[in-house]
Order: structure tokens, then C-alpha cells, then sequence
């Protein structure tokens, strides 16, 4: 019956990262009406986020296909990447470096260079962005508002992380700039250290939205799902990628089990999270169960648990629970009840379907789970 799942996930999941976000023909006439009246329009963006998370979800999954299978999931991400290089399409935002943590993997699959170069130029990108007096990435610098949000930690921090350590490990053997190494980790390291500096609840121990560093400002609610499962991200990240002996190991384990210390308690019977961990008084209170919320925080409890070298029982049973109960959602290769994109700060539409955030994630839970029962 898994192998089933995974299978319909897995071929969803490559069938989609080529064609999200679907746009109908209103909405491409109205898109065109508000460039041709000088008003601010979207435009393409072929690495956004959500086909980052489904990237990934594929690369992590891909190790324990078969190789038909693998190799599906291999031409798909070529695909999704090439169009992107040959293009030579401008990134757009921070969101779009989440996509780089598939593309080494790719890089690392086939060897060729042209995907290297692209990962050069994420993380240029990343280096030459705008920082605030502490080093921390705004998200959206041409706002100048200063916000730096919870979301970057997990789209920027696994890139960077994985970067630094391939270039150390590269499996072709190239050779890599050691100062872009080196500046990669660290700026991935300064993302984690100032968010637990002015983003995190003293009460509750849970991530606000974001923050403003010079002001001190908090920005959002306490405890959205997906904002821990984006600074969980980050961290596990790390942890994953810079070993026992580095520097910031010991900082960032505090960090990890100081979050984690504090999530369990909203873990709902049938192992998933709400949209927000938040206590309530009764079921009318009780937040609504949230799949991409779940699907992010367990696979990023997964990563750091193997980083750490242990095997809880208890946190392992909390994942095989919440495992169970996402599998219970799952319907034509689509993981339901995940709720909508966030409009705005503190804007969370109460809408629930099947979302790239709830897919992507959970291929890379169900990949991550299953290699640390190895």
C-alpha cells in the first residue's frame, strides 16, 4: 500500500513542478491589462517556492525508488531546471533559492556542470542580497520594511548548508571557491542565530512570523505551523550539513532541543499539528489540522534526529503517528487539508485542499522516515 502512495505522489508531484502555478485565461488577460497600465504584475517565475518544496520532496524520495523510477524523477527535475537555465530567467526572491537544494542533488546525479553553475549563481544571489545591521535577510527588500520572516530560514538555510558541504564533497571533483564555502555557511548560520535572538516568544518558546531587527518589532502570530516548520527547517539543515566538529553544532543542538521541547505538547492524537500551536479550551477552539504544517516539522525532525546520531522512542513514535495520519489524507497522489498560501502577515485564509506545500514536504518525510529506521 505505500509503495502505491509514494508511487502516485512521486509521478504527481513530476507531472506538476512543470506546469505550477496553473493560470487561466482571465487570469493572464487581467495580469496583462495591469503591466500595460503601469501597475505592479506578476510575473513568471519558473523556480518559485512551491515547485522548490515539490523538488525536493522528489530528490529525497528518489533515493529509494527503482532506478526506472528514479530515472523519472531524474528527467523531471532536468526539465524543470533546464527550462529555468536556458532561459536564463533572473531569480526573483529569496523564495527561489529553496530550489537550489534539488538542483545539487541533481548536480551530484549527473555531474553536469551546467547545474553547478546554476547553484554559483543561487548563491551569489544569496550573498550579494541586502542585509540588515545584523546580518539578517529582509524578505522583501524593495518594501523596506525590514522584515525578515520565518519562511526565509527554510527556503534559504538547506541550500546554503548543502552548498557549503559540496563543495567540500563534490562528486566530480571539481573545485570550488573555499571563501564562497565558507561565506555560504556562515550566512546560513546568522539566519538561525538572529532569528532565535529576536524571533522566537519568550512565553510560549514558539517562532513568531518574522521580526524587525531594528525596531524589535514581532511580526505575526505565535506558533504558525508552517513558521516552525520553516525554522525547524533551517536548523535541521545545519545540523545535517556541518557535522559534530563545527563550530555552531553544540548552539544550534540547544536551539533544536529547546523548539522541540516545546511543539510536542500540540501534536494532536492522530498525529498531526494544527495551522497554529495554540492551547485551546474546547474542540470549537481547537485549530484546524494543518498537513503542511506536519509534513514540514516532522521531516525536519527526521533530519536532525539522524544529525544527532539518536534514536528516541518517543520522538519516533510521534513521527510514525503523525506519518499515519497524513497517509490518511492522501487522496490521488495529493495530500489534502493543507492550508492556503498566507496572503500577509498574520493573513491565514481558513481554506484547506492539496497544495504543493503539503506535497513536496511529505515525500520528504515518508523518504526521511524510512532511511533512519535504517
Amino acid at each position: 500500500m505505500a509503495e502505491k502512495i509514494y508511487r502516485e505522489m512521486t509521478e504527481t508531484a513530476c507531472k506538476d513542478l512543470l506546469v505550477y502555478p496553473k493560470r487561466n485565461l482571465e487570469w493572464k488577460l487581467k495580469n496583462r491589462i495591469k503591466k500595460s497600465l503601469g501597475m505592479e504584475y506578476e510575473t513568471r517565475d519558473p523556480v518559485n517556492w512551491p515547485c522548490g518544496l515539490m523538488a525536493a520532496g522528489l530528490s529525497d524520495m528518489a533515493e529509494r525508488l527503482s532506478a526506472e523510477e528514479k530515472d523519472g524523477v531524474v528527467k523531471a527535475l532536468s526539465a524543470f531546471y533546464d527550462r529555468w537555465i536556458e532561459e536564463d530567467h533572473p531569480l526573483q526572491s529569496l523564495e527561489d533559492t529553496l530550489s537550489g537544494t534539488a538542483l545539487l542533488w541533481l548536480y551530484g546525479e549527473s555531474g553536469e556542470t551546467r547545474y553547478r553553475r546554476g547553484a554559483h549563481r543561487m548563491v551569489k544571489y544569496l550573498l550579494d542580497h541586502e542585509r540588515d545591521e545584523e546580518g539578517s535577510l529582509p524578505y522583501r527588500p524593495k518594501q523596506k520594511n525590514g522584515y525578515v520572516l520565518s519562511d526565509m530560514l527554510g527556503m534559504v538555510c538547506p541550500f546554503l548548508t548543502r552548498y557549503a558541504k559540496m563543495a567540500k564533497e563534490d562528486p566530480a571533483g571539481a573545485e570550488w571557491d573555499p571563501h564562497t564555502m565558507k561565506s555560504a555557511r556562515e550566512l546560513a548560520c546568522t539566519q538561525i542565530d538572529n532569528f532565535f535572538r529576536y524571533g522566537i516568544d519568550e512565553e510560549s518558546g514558539l517562532p513568531f512570523h518574522g521580526y524587525v531587527t531594528s525596531s524589535g518589532k514581532k511580526l505575526g502570530i505565535t506558533g504558525w505551523g508552517r513558521a516552525v516548520g520553516w525554522v525547524l527547517s533551517g536548523l535541521s539543515s545545519v545540523l545535517e550539513n556541518s557535522g559534530k566538529n563545527s563550530p555552531e553544532y553544540e548552539r544550534f543542538r540547544k536551539y533544536y532541543e529547546e523548539l522541540t521541547g516545546r511543539i510536542w505538547e500540540y501534536q494532536y492524537e492522530d498525529g498531526l499539528f494544527g495551522w497554529q500551536l495554540t492551547k485551546y479550551e474546547n474542540e470549537k477552539e481547537k485549530p484546524h489540522a494543518d498537513t503542511s504544517a506536519t509534513a514540514m516539522i516532522l521531516n525536519a525532525v527526521c533530519i536532525a534526529e539522524r544529525a544527532l546520531e539518536r534514536r528516541d522512542p518517543a520522538v519516533e513514535e510521534r513521527i510514525g503517528r503523525g506519518i499515519d495520519g497524513l497517509k490518511k489524507q492522501i487522496r490521488g497522489g495529493r495530500v489534502m487539508n493543507a492550508s492556503a498560501e498566507c496572503l500577509d502577515i498574520g493573513v491565514h485564509p481558513q481554506i484547506y485542499g492539496a497544495y504543493p506545500w503539503s506535497l513536496g514536504p511529505s515525500l520528504s518525510l515518508f523518504a526521511n522516515a524510512e532511511r533512519n529506521e535504517k
